[in-house]
């Protein structure tokens, strides 16, 4: 058998072909560096306007605005993985001229998404998004700088991101499985059970969630120990919203276990209030002293709560001796103050029946009107003549529309009806 002889041009074939291919591992080796320690990142609106470009530095796990102070303005890589790069730039919300920000989010974002160039320097194609924001974007940096612990880092801040969303999905179908609903005419928020509708209005209020559940609110808790430090939870007002979840399902061992549990990790106010709440309500054992104790006493806080069910135990005597003026003092000063309205407007807004009562109010002192004219007949003495005729002088006057008032009173009232059936 004889051994096939390689032709010239197949050669030259070889030969090119081997050239293409290194060309080909120049081309993509630069698409997979790990992120800088610094970039240039620039962006121009979807007008075509004037570029706009700032310094971000690494420092710790995010990139910090150079020559800014503002602490909302940072820069994190959401991916930086095959050929991809996606960052998301946060600052803060600014209204043009004087129009006030108050109750508004200041912390906004846009997000910059482009691919890395061959050249293994900048990016391109890159596209901005984001809830205020469109246009073009890109990244420039020195390659020599770029890290493998920022690289690394942002592994991390994805793995995080991915265990942030199961612990999300677990809280989505724990309030899944009890939809917000009516019993009797009381609102029992999504994730509580019945029971919470039995609860006085006050202590309703007071267990409504102020912060957003970060954590799996069915975690379990032992209440035999004087603080379950075994729960891995170290951030109280995590603490303090599962205790306040496990408190609206009824389940009061474990959501004082919770409570005071984040009452033990910074002496958090509130959380000393329920525990005062949780004694007054014989959830585990009744003792109204020590309730009044963790509202005024060794434990106080001067957390507004507190101040109310302060003003409570003096009125009703519970835990103290009545004092109807020391009560009445306390609810003056309460009213004096704009967040103690506050409170007095979320106790017993959730029954249907309060709300109605409060609609029924606003709409008969906001009641619609109509012009009404009224016309009389009368003597008329012409004052250089002396005669005297008979004319007719009509007044017009706006009166409340009785007829559209009825309709909207009656549209309340049947809102009302349909509540108050829900679960009798």
């Amino acid at each position: 058998m004889q051994c096939p002889r390689w032709g010239r041009g197949m050669l030259l074939l070889l030969l090119s072909s081997c050239v293409f291919l290194g060309r080909m591992v120049g081309q993509t080796g630069p698409r997979n560096i790990d992120p800088p320690e610094k970039f240039r990142f620039c962006v121009r609106g979807a007008d075509g306007g004037k570029e706009s470009c700032e310094t971000d530095s690494w420092a710790e796990d995010h990139y910090i605005v150079e020559g800014s102070r503002d602490q909302l303005d940072y820069v994190i890589i959401t991916q930086w993985s095959g050929g991809k790069v996606v960052i998301r730039r946060n600052y803060r919300f600014v209204m043009p001229g004087n129009v006030s920000t108050r109750g508004m989010d200041p912390n906004t974002w846009m997000e910059c998404s482009g691919q890395i160039a061959s050249s293994g320097d900048h990016t391109e194609h890159g596209v901005i998004s984001g809830p205020m924001n469109e246009g073009t974007c890109s990244l420039t940096w020195d390659p020599r700088s770029s890290s493998r612990a920022i690289a690394k880092s942002v592994v991390e801040r994805q793995e995080t991101a991915a265990l942030w969303a199961k612990e999300n999905e677990r809280i989505r179908m724990a309030f899944a499985g009890a939809p917000a609903h009516r019993v009797n005419g009381i609102l029992v928020p999504a994730g509580a059970s019945d029971v919470f509708a039995s609860y006085p209005d006050d202590v309703r209020a007071i267990l409504l969630p102020e912060h957003p559940l970060t954590l799996d609110p069915l975690r379990p808790c032992d209440d035999s120990k004087e603080d379950d430090t075994g729960t891995g939870v170290t951030d109280p007002v995590a603490a303090l919203e599962i205790g306040r979840f496990a408190l609206r399902r009824g389940e009061y061992k474990r959501g004082h276990c919770w409570i005071n549990h984040s009452a033990y990790l910074d002496k958090n106010p509130r959380a000393m209030t329920l525990l005062g709440v949780i004694h007054l309500m014989n959830w585990g054992s009744r003792d109204p002293q020590k309730a009044f104790h963790y509202f005024d006493g060794e434990f106080q806080t001067h957390d507004l709560w507190a101040l109310y069910f302060v003003e409570q135990c003096y009125k009703n005597g519970v835990g103290v001796e009545k004092n109807v003026m020391r009560a009445s003092q306390i609810d003056t000063a309460l009213m004096m103050r704009d967040d103690g309205q506050q409170l007095f407007l979320m106790i017993g807004m959730d029954d249907a029946a309060v709300a109605w009562r409060e609609k029924r109010a606003a709409a008969i002192l906001d009641a619609s009107t109509k012009p009404e004219t009224t016309c009389t007949h009368g003597p008329v003495t012409n004052p250089r003549t002396g005669a005297i005729t008979y004319q007719e002088t009509c007044n017009t006057t706006y009166v409340t529309d009785d007829d559209a008032l009825q309709r909207q009173l009656d549209r309340i009232d049947q809102q009302y009806q349909n509540q108050a059936k829900q679960k009798q």
